[in-house]
C-alpha cells in the first residue's frame, strides 16, 4: 500500500496568488479614494456653476442686481441697494467657493461694465430678469484644463482638454 502524505499549509504558488489579489486589490481602493486631476478639476467647476446659478435665482428672487466677482482665492458676491454695492449677505457664510489651491484659475472679464455701474473689481453681474452677463473661466490643473463659457440665459458649454 501507497502511503501519500498529508499536506499541511500552502504552497508557494498559492501564497503569491493571494498576495497579487491583495496587492492588486488595495492599489484600486487607494486610487479611487486619491481624487484625480479631471475629479478635481469637474468638482470645482460644479461648484463654480452652482455659485452663479444661485447668485442669479438670488437676483431675481429679491430684485436686486447681484456680482460674482473672482478673487484669487475664491469668489466674493455683492449686491446693489440704493446705487451702492454691499457684500451679499447670502453668500457671506459659505466657504464652498474658495479655490482649490492646487488649481490655476483664468477668466475673463468686462472692466468697462464694472466701470458702468460702480464695480470696485470687474466681476459677472446678474440682473432681477435672470440675466446674467456671458462668461468664460478655465481651471487648470496639470496637464488638464476645464473651460466653463455661458451665454445670457445661463445655458452652459463646458469644454475638457488635456495639454499634450
Amino acid at each position: 500500500m501507497n502511503k501519500t502524505p498529508n499536506q499541511a499549509g500552502f504552497t508557494l504558488i498559492e501564497l503569491m496568488v493571494v498576495v497579487v489579489i491583495v496587492s492588486v486589490l488595495l492599489a484600486s481602493a487607494v486610487l479611487s479614494l486619491k481624487p484625480n486631476e479631471s475629479a478635481t478639476l469637474r468638482q470645482q467647476t460644479i461648484a463654480f456653476k452652482g455659485a452663479l446659478i444661485a447668485m442669479c435665482d438670488q437676483a431675481t428672487f429679491d430684485q436686486h442686481i447681484y456680482a460674482l466677482v473672482p478673487k484669487k482665492d475664491g469668489i466674493e458676491f455683492f449686491k446693489l441697494v440704493d446705487k451702492q454695492w454691499q457684500v451679499a449677505d447670502f453668500f457671506r457664510n459659505t466657504d464652498a467657493l474658495q479655490w482649490n489651491e492646487n488649481i490655476k484659475i483664468s477668466w475673463q472679464l468686462s472692466k468697462q461694465l464694472a466701470k458702468q455701474y460702480g464695480l470696485e473689481s470687474a466681476g459677472w453681474l446678474c440682473w432681477p430678469s435672470g440675466e446674467v452677463k456671458a462668461g468664460k473661466i478655465a481651471f487648470e490643473l496639470g496637464e488638464t484644463i476645464n473651460q466653463l463659457s455661458w451665454n445670457e440665459i445661463l445655458e452652459f458649454e463646458l469644454t475638457e482638454k488635456a495639454l499634450n
